[in-house]
């Protein structure tokens, strides 16, 4: 993992980082005062081999756990494989926990799960 960059802050109290957690799989996250209010994981390129696919479903899955208490790494490891393997013809799926939902999103290049905090 590379030692995450501030890449915004606005002024509006929420921070905005990225971190490359290996050569194809970036982290964008937001840190207000109350802690993290969403994130986004992204692979670039598209998986094209089997295990690309898989190391994106776990490391996505660690990051959403971490952040997402409602499930831990496993369920978010199947909930991954389910909501990826099953995209709309759009490229979209989604997953609603408690507190955040889970935006599940592909196209020819990327694969992108957007992580935000519902509103309370």
């Amino acid at each position: 993992m590379i030692k995450p960059t501030l890449l915004d802050d606005d002024g509006t109290g929420i921070e905005t980082y990225q971190t490359r957690l290996n050569t194809d799989i970036f982290v964008d996250y937001n840190i207000s005062k109350g802690g993290v209010t969403g994130a986004t994981i992204t692979t670039l390129p598209l998986p094209k081999k089997p295990e690309d696919e898989l190391r994106f479903i776990c490391i996505s899955a660690a990051v959403q756990s971490t952040i997402d208490k409602s499930n831990n790494l496993k369920q978010f490891e199947s909930i991954n494989a389910k909501k990826l393997s099953s995209l709309d013809p759009n490229g979209r799926n989604k997953f609603e926990s408690k507190n955040y939902e889970h935006d599940y999103y592909s196209d020819s290049e990327k694969r992108i799960i957007q992580i935000d905090k519902n509103d309370e």
